[in-house]
This record gives C-alpha cells, sequence and structure tokens, in this order.
C-alpha cells in the first residue's frame, strides 16, 4: 500500500525521536523503503535509509526527487539538510521497522480488497481494519443509525446513537452544532474536535448523488489521531461507497424520499435490526389505519389483538412536528427509538415529515399524569411541539386519536405559543368554534340580537355587551356582577332591563343562554381574523 511521507514520520515518532526540517508530503505516494548505497539512483515513491556517513555523497547532489523521503539514522547525527529527516537509532533497526510498516498496510490493503471483492459485508472491512487502526470505527447515517461498527473498547452498543438516555443530549448538541452542519459536504479526510460528543473523531464523508449519507469515523478512544492518517480512511470509505452503492442499500438521508416509503424499504431489505423488526407489524397496521380509510377495522382489531393490543387497552395518540432542523440532519430514527425506550409499550414511526406515536396505555402501565410528565421533559430538551389525543378504550377510534392529536398540534401552537404538548381536551372547545364557521362567519351564525346591543353600544356609548357577557359568565348572578364591573347592584339591574328589551328575551332559557354564551366566542374568532388582517 502507498504510504505518505508525513504518515510514515508519525509512526516511526511511536519508537524513534525523529527530528524533520520541512513540510512532509501528505500524499500516500511511497511504495516500499530501500537501503540507501552510494552506487544507488535516488527514485521517486521510495523511502531510503542510509548512515551519517552516506550524507557526505548527498551533499554533492543538487536535485532530489520530489516523491521521496530520506531517513538518516544514527544517534549524533549533526547535519540538518532540508531535504531528509534524522531518526535516532541505527540504519537496520529503522530499516526493520520501516519493513514491518509497510508490509502491515500492504496485508491490511489486500485483506480489505479481498473482503471488497467477494461481496463481504461492512461490518467485515471494520473488523478487519480495527487491529491495525487502533482505534473504534463506526459507519453511521447521516440520521445518526448505526450501519457497522467495531469497538476497541467494549460498551454497550446502540443500533441508533440517540436512541438511549445517555448518548441523546449528543445528538440534540450535534443537530445545533454549526461546525457539524458545515462538514456534511466535506470532500476526503477531516477531523471533528471532542468539544461536542467529548470523544474526537477522523471522518470520511460517504456520498450517493452527490449527497452525504454515511459516515466513516474512527474514534479517538485509544490512542491520539494524527492527520496523516487521513488517506487510510479515505481508502476504506472509498470500498465502502462501491459496496453501498452496487448493493443499492437505502440510506439514513431521508431528503428525496417520503419517510414511511424509507422505512419500508429499509424493513425489506433487512438493514435495521432489533427495533424495526420487532415493530414491523405493528408499523404496517397503523399505516393502513392512517392511509387505508376504507381499512377493514374488525380485521385491524383482529391482528392488534394478536400482537398484545387487546380491544379492551386503552391508547393514545400524539404527534410530534419535527423542526427544520430535524429535517435537516435526519433526526428522526434517534427520536423515534428514544420515545420507543420512553414508552414501552408504543410503535413510532415517520408520517408526513412528521412523527406519529401511538401507546399502548394498559401495557405500559403508565398513568396520562405519568405519561404527560415524560413528554414534557422530553419536548423541552428536543425543542419539538407534540399534540396529544384524549386516552380512550379500544381501537375503533385510533384514526380518530390520530385527528385529534394532529388538531391538538395545529391549534394548541397557535392558541398557546410557548407550549410545547398540546392536549386536545385543552382545544376542544376552540375545534367546535373552528369547524362552526367553516362554512359561514363567525358574525352570520351568531345570536342576531347580540350584533344590536354591540351596534347600540357604539351608537351610543354603553356597555351592554360587557355587562351581559360578564352576567352570563358569573352564571346570570347579580351580585357577583355588580362586584366585577365595580357598579351598584341597581346599576346592573337597570342594564338588564335595557338589554332584555333589545334581545327580546327574558334570559331564562337554558338554550339561548348557551347560544349567546357561544356567540360571544364567536365574535371573539372574528374579531381576531380581522385584527390579523389589518396587521
Amino acid at each position: 500500500m502507498k504510504l505518505s511521507a508525513a504518515f510514515v514520520v508519525d509512526q516511526l515518532k511511536k519508537t524513534h525521536d525523529v527530528f524533520t526540517p520541512r513540510g512532509l508530503s501528505k500524499d500516500p505516494c511511497l511504495v516500499r523503503p530501500s537501503l540507501y548505497s552510494p552506487e544507488i539512483k535516488i527514485e521517486n515513491y521510495i523511502v531510503y535509509v542510509m548512515d551519517e556517513s552516506a550524507m557526505k555523497d548527498l551533499k554533492k547532489s543538487d536535485v532530489f526527487p520530489e516523491n521521496c523521503l530520506i531517513l538518516t539514522a544514527g544517534d549524533n547525527v549533526e547535519s540538518k539538510l532540508p531535504y531528509m529527516c534524522l531518526v535516532s537509532g541505527n540504519v537496520m533497526e529503522v530499516f526493520a521497522s520501516l519493513q514491518e510498516m509497510f508490509e502491515m498496510y500492504d496485508l491490511w490493503q489486500e485483506n480489505l480488497m479481498y473482503s471488497y471483492l467477494e461481496g463481504k459485508s461492512i461490518q467485515t472491512m471494520l473488523s478487519i481494519s480495527m487491529p491495525v487502526l487502533q482505534n473504534s470505527l463506526v459507519v453511521a447515517g447521516m440520521d445518526f443509525s448505526i450501519l457497522a461498527s467495531s469497538y476497541a473498547i467494549p460498551f454497550q452498543q446502540e443500533q441508533i446513537f440517540g436512541s438511549s438516555e445517555s448518548t441523546h443530549s449528543f445528538v440534540t448538541d450535534l443537530k445545533n452544532n454549526e461546525l457539524y452542519y458545515k462538514v456534511k459536504e466535506i470532500d476526503g479526510a477531516f477531523y471533528f474536535p471532542k468539544d461536542i460528543t467529548g470523544l474526537g473523531s477522523l471522518c470520511v464523508n460517504i456520498k450517493q448523488n452527490g449527497k452525504t449519507i454515511y459516515r466513516l469515523l474512527m474514534l479517538e478512544d485509544c490512542r491520539p489521531i494524527k492527520k496523516s492518517e487521513g488517506f487510510l480512511l479515505e481508502f476504506m470509505a472509498f470500498l465502502i461507497e462501491h459496496v453501498l452503492n452496487n448493493n443499492s442499500y437505502y440510506p439514513g438521508g431521508w431528503y428525496n424520499i417520503e419517510p414511511p416509503i424509507i422505512l419500508e424499504n429499509m424493513l425489506s431489505h433487512n438493514m435495521v435490526k432489533g427495533f424495526y423488526h420487532s415493530n414491523k407489524a405493528l408499523y404496517k397496521i397503523f399505516k393502513s389505519i392512517l392511509t387505508d380509510k376504507t381499512a377493514d377495522y374488525l380485521q385491524i382489531s383482529q391482528k392488534l389483538d394478536v400482537l398484545g393490543w387487546s380491544p379492551q387497552h386503552e391508547y393514545t395518540c400524539f404527534y410530534l412536528e419535527m423542526t427544520e432542523l430535524d429535517k435537516r440532519n435526519f433526526t428522526y430514527n434517534p427520536i423515534i427509538y428514544y420515545l420507543s425506550s420512553m414508552f414501552s409499550n408504543c410503535c413510532a414511526f415517520p408520517y408526513n415529515e412528521n412523527i406519529v406515536v401511538f401507546v399502548d396505555m394498559t401495557l405500559s402501565q403508565l398513568t396520562r399524569d405519568e405519561m404527560l410528565k415524560r413528554l414534557d421533559r422530553f419536548t423541552d430538551e428536543n425543542y419539538l411541539n407534540v399534540g396529544v389525543s384524549r386516552t380512550m378504550e379500544g381501537h375503533i377510534s385510533l384514526r380518530r386519536q390520530y385527528v385529534q392529536a394532529c388538531i391538538a398540534l395545529s391549534i394548541g401552537s397557535s392558541k398557546f405559543p410557548k407550549k410545547q404538548v398540546n392536549n386536545f381536551n385543552d382545544v376542544s372547545f376552540d375545534y367546535i368554534l373552528k369547524q362552526a364557521t367553516k362554512t359561514l362567519p363567525g358574525y352570520m351564525i351568531c345570536h342576531e340580537k347580540l350584533l344590536f346591543l354591540k351596534q347600540s353600544d357604539k351608537d351610543k356609548g354603553t356597555e351592554y355587551m360587557k355587562t351581559l357577557r360578564i352576567y352570563l359568565d358569573n352564571q346570570c348572578n347579580v351580585m357577583q356582577t355588580s362586584k366585577q364591573l365595580f357598579i351598584h347592584r341597581s346599576t346592573v339591574l337597570y342594564r338588564l332591563d335595557k338589554i332584555k328589551q333589545i334581545l327580546g328575551s327574558d334570559l331564562k332559557d337554558p338554550d339561548e343562554i348557551l347560544y349567546l354564551m357561544l356567540s360571544f366566542r364567536l365574535l371573539d374568532m372574528e374579531e381576531v381574523k380581522n385584527n390579523l388582517y389589518t396587521i
């Protein structure tokens, strides 16, 4: 294997003192070592080893090939020529170290090439390489899924980085890091610092159609990484990229395919083991619930029952809105896996560029308050908004619970902009009002006589609208109304007489009172809309 001058010297520094008087090339072009003697003509692409006496012969020569490396071995070498490196030790010792180095990397290259040509897995390539490179190696998708890994230091492995509490914060930090975004499309090897994850890494992006879909990482866990090692990782990444392209692997990045399609492809190609495989049947059932409005719910119920999700169990659905940052960084998988570890009996999956989660509350043995507390903490840590349905028994309302969750997210985000977890119960009345005004605006379906009161206030400067509203809000209690308005009881009674005359009502019919209270809310909505249009 061709090695670079910078790499050769960095490797020698592990066992020898080396003086380098000039910047060394990082271009991997050196093919073998050779012992120098005066009768040898110095050629390109060779590492020459000599003793101090041979330096006198070299001094006579003014021209040296650009792509060779000259090493002078000895313990008391003083001459520092600009074209050679000085290495402690005797000539044969240094030469033996070089031979061993070249042989090791030649064998590594040969084994990798055989592995590639014989159609071995990427995992095999990493397993071959880890003992040579002496640091952990990982091929990770841009959605943080781990395609293959070989760890030098054993620890609990994750199929999706960020799926557990111990690593999820790292993913959140990474996706919000400007540097992480900048290096996404870099060509060639680059070093990613340890500031964010606590562990530095040498990386190479692996691309398809000009887009980075995976990344090969050498973690700085056992020994310090030298930047001169970049070409080794680039060689590995080149082979891995060919394996991915030739075998039509489905990438973790969902930039050109709808997430549900990608997930189904991943499942059918057996790419992801563990969670997705154990939940494949559930995913297909819930996908049919959401996409097929004519689905046979009797069959669906039977299938869910077979999987342990009984018709007698209680269920909740929540709908998470992915941020643009999450979409850009493909963090669907870490979020899905993390939710799955947070809620033991759930089915979480991407849908319409967001994430849907159905939770079997009975199997999870969770109260609704416990579930909401966990969601509060999760959404706060990840800057996400979520809509939560009601908790209901049985399978017949599962699709409607999804609709509830979507409504809760849509209306809740608008009504409570600072609130991240939005319950359908908190917005259900707003939803009723919104549905009521789909065909006709609020002022056309509210109590007609209420508009007369509004006009009277405008024309005569009265406060009949305010008085009536507070009176109704206080369950038609005159004393409470007078206290809230800071006026005498007799004044309230006088106003109520005028209001009853305009409305043509004695305000005793419960249906009319409900209609009037609803009308106030409809007019409030109309006023908000008009203000928005004015702005």
